[in-house]
């Protein structure tokens, strides 16, 4: 049965509509993890985790379309996204996984073979097919080709799919009108978010007590302060870092190292010199010195500032960790004293006690892991001299012809010498003004702010238009607030009956795979046992948290102060991480979605399925059916 609703799942027109340019192999998965109903959803993970060895990392069972960006797909617009871990936050386009436009191939002149059969089908579903086409040949264009001839994408969008899209809005809509309404700190966070003259009133304003702190940087010890006045605002520059399960004990909490980001999408972008890339690199660059212009850097200053941080992003390219290598890494466990030898030139012990972390990868501390170790080996080369154009930039950003022709050109970074002196400085501190300023772009004047990058997403994703302005302060306060807003949304519009139908249902699934284990004849006696434990051990979260998290407390949010309160949430996330490093991990705690998400999950960390409560409703699940 599973199988069947599979099928026919995958063959009718649930497929995406895609904008973009990134390489249709690397999206291609999205599409089939979509296309499952929640009873697939659940059966499936039962089989998966039964059989399957333990895996370090968690899979998500469904990519959830709209992850935190109000429109702007994957690329959080306009509203930041929150995870697990601390993020990079000038780079949070990186986690952008738009997927190309799949044209469908030209229809063949061969008769179908299975026409027969069709009449059993939907009338809405023979609407999508292109039955002149053989399906032995071209399944695709057979199965959804009238539909995908006449589908249109939202020009705020950079895919659209009818079964995900759908739900999602009917969400938004009514998350809208409760936040509209909302006396609590989420209508307080989604109302200031909602008063645009306030936020254009403020300008450029709310940057200028940080960008001032960046001209202190002159030094090792100094940067080293740099990074931990960001870090205890949730924001990450050069390398990125945060508190998650240990992938080899998962009941503690490890803390991971990972590389800085890269504004475009992979290394390629930085790495090659065909006429595309240097496209790419033109626009960023282009966007980088109106972003800082319009924070208040001079003009020649932020040209300065655009080419030094292409320098440093291309730095990062070369040395950090393949896609391809990415997925399958582990990470490397260090100690303090092994994180020292590998980077020298930065004040660990100042930054470990600076963000509140102390005993960080020393003896009974918490476990130091870096995801990608060889980008930390080769760490200092970006530190030092990470850009050897440094000495010609006064002559590159003179006029505009060498300006628009400069730092486009990839060539092999030479050699680093190992000393932090003072033009290297300057360096970083263009990256640094570039972090800040990118980081809170969302959060300051539309026109000023958000316009400006703008055209990154058309080059890179196709989208065309920023979502209009409420469906970026839903996305916006929810991905700051989850567990807040997944509480509203609970309260308002999530049906009891829908969770005790979903739990019945998953113990009935539960109860008949395990009569099926009895009899499957090629499982071994020794195998048996074991796989009936796990299936018993596995814990089902339905529709929201067993036990709701504590939060912090955010008081003094005003609804005229969308900046101010946004900062507040920064600390409140940083709270939460140094609290969470030294806590035993709670089976049943919610890591990658919440109530709101159209979405599902299963960890092989904890043995757990969660099922959040907006995928438990029309067209996945109803208690009628």
């Amino acid at each position: 049965e599973i199988g069947r609703i599979l099928t026919m799942m995958t063959t009718s027109p649930l497929l995406e509509h895609h904008h973009g340019a990134l390489a249709a192999e690397q999206r291609r998965p999205r599409v089939m993890a979509k296309a499952t109903a929640f009873a697939a959803i659940a059966a499936a993970a039962l089989v998966v985790v039964v059989f399957s060895a333990a895996d370090q990392n968690d899979s998500l069972l469904l990519q959830q379309l709209q992850a935190g960006a109000g429109g702007y797909a994957l690329p959080p617009d306009y509203a930041d996204s929150s995870g697990a871990e601390s993020r990079d936050h000038s780079r949070w386009w990186e986690h952008a996984a738009p997927s190309p436009q799949r044209k469908p191939a030209a229809p063949t002149a061969q008769p179908t073979r299975v026409k027969p059969h069709l009449a059993a089908l939907p009338a809405s579903m023979l609407e999508a097919m292109d039955t002149s086409v053989d399906p032995c040949e071209d399944f695709y264009t057979y199965s959804c080709g009238k539909w995908d001839a006449k589908a249109t994408i939202p020009d705020d969008k950079t895919s659209w799919l009818r079964s995900w899209d759908i739900p999602s809005e009917r969400i938004e809509t009514e998350m809208k009108k409760a936040m509209e309404e909302d006396n609590g700190i989420v209508g307080t966070f989604y109302q200031s978010c909602m008063d645009e003259a306030a936020i254009d009133k403020l300008g450029n304003a709310p940057l200028q007590p940080m960008l001032k702190k960046v001209e202190e940087v002159e030094d090792m010890k100094s940067l080293t302060n740099m990074l931990v006045w960001m870090g205890n605002h949730d924001n990450g520059a050069l390398f990125g870092w945060g508190v998650s399960p240990d992938s080899e004990n998962p009941e503690s909490r490890a803390f991971y190292m990972s590389p800085g980001g890269m504004t475009l999408p992979d290394q390629s972008y930085y790495l090659q010199n065909d006429p595309e890339m240097k496209g790419h690199r033109a626009i960023e660059k282009g966007i980088i010195e109106k972003l800082l212009i319009n924070a208040g850097v001079p003009e020649q200053q932020a040209r300065k500032d655009a080419l030094n941080c292409l320098a440093i992003e291309t730095r990062t390219a070369e040395i950090t960790m393949k896609r391809e290598e990415a997925r399958g890494a582990v990470g490397k466990r260090i100690t303090r004293k092994q994180l020292k030898e590998t980077v020298p030139l930065l004040h660990w012990d100042t930054f470990f006690e600076g963000i509140g972390m102390g005993d960080v990868g020393l003896d009974g501390g918490p476990q130091l892991i870096m995801r990608d170790d060889k980008f930390f080996d080769k760490f200092d080369n970006i530190l030092t001299n990470p850009n050897p154009e440094y000495a010609k930039l006064s002559s590159l950003v003179g006029s505009d012809a060498k300006w628009e022709a400069a730092g486009l050109n990839y060539e092999p970074s030479e050699k680093a010498d190992g000393v932090f002196d003072k033009a290297d400085a300057e360096v970083i501190k263009s990256y640094l003004r570039y972090t800040i300023v990118s980081s809170y772009a969302t959060y300051l004047a539309p026109t000023e702010f958000a316009e400006v990058l703008k055209p990154l997403f058309t080059d890179l994703y196709g989208i065309k238009e920023r979502p209009v302005r409420w469906k970026k302060c839903y996305h916006s306060t929810n991905s700051v607030m989850a567990g807040h807003v997944s509480k509203l949304y609970v309260e308002k519009f999530f049906p009891n009956e829908n969770r005790q139908t979903a739990l019945r249902m998953l113990g009935e699934i539960r109860d008949q795979f395990k009569a099926d284990l009895k009899d499957v004849p090629w499982m071994d006696d020794s195998t048996r046992p074991k796989a009936v434990e796990k299936l018993d051990d596995m814990v089902f979260e339905v529709g929201y948290p067993s036990e709701w998290p504590e939060w912090c407390e955010m008081d003094g949010m005003r609804k005229d102060s969308f900046m101010a309160n946004y900062q507040k949430t920064e600390v409140c996330r940083v709270e939460k991480h140094r609290k969470k490093l030294y806590e035993k991990v709670k089976r049943r705690e919610w890591q990658y979605a919440g109530s709101t998400d159209v979405n599902a999950y299963y960890s092989q960390k904890v043995n757990g399925l969660f099922i959040p409560a907006a995928v438990l409703d029309k067209p996945f699940f109803s208690p009628d059916y």
